[in-house]
């Protein structure tokens, strides 16, 4: 058995350690920081181990499948987003750059609906929108 509550949650937090939870792990995700509790006086490295393998695990996925989708363009984008230039960001695909702090990896001017890009922290994502370019 395991509960999870954001870290900012004081009332959720003190009523599990009130009936004996344990805080395993602290991660970020949502957005925002989370706890794992787990009840006290169980071993729970296994948990524990499981989770940050299956975390490793589902990171490595998604960077590869995007990479092999990826532009060159869209390959060549630094991990740090905000290390890029103004000339930089002029050579890919300009919408929805402000929206969500996304930026599409593939060159500008393309027509699909599919934009392919990294994240504000350098994580690649997919995203649709509903016209092109």
């Amino acid at each position: 058995m395991v509960a999870v509550t954001h870290a900012a949650n004081a009332r959720s937090r003190r009523l599990l350690e009130s009936v004996g939870m344990v805080l395993v792990e602290e991660y970020d995700e949502h957005g925002a920081r989370q706890c794992l509790y787990t009840p006290g006086g169980k071993d729970d490295s296994g948990l524990r181990w499981f989770r940050l393998i299956a975390a490793r695990l589902d990171e490595v996925e998604r960077r590869r499948g995007a990479q092999a989708r990826a532009t060159a363009a869209g390959q060549l984008l630094s991990e740090n987003l905000t290390a890029l230039t103004a000339d930089e960001l002029a050579h890919l695909c300009p919408v929805h750059h402000g929206a969500y702090g996304r930026i599409c990896a593939h060159a500008a001017g393309h027509t699909p609906a599919l934009h392919l890009g990294r994240a504000p922290d350098g994580a690649w994502i997919a995203w649709l929108t509903g016209h092109g370019i």
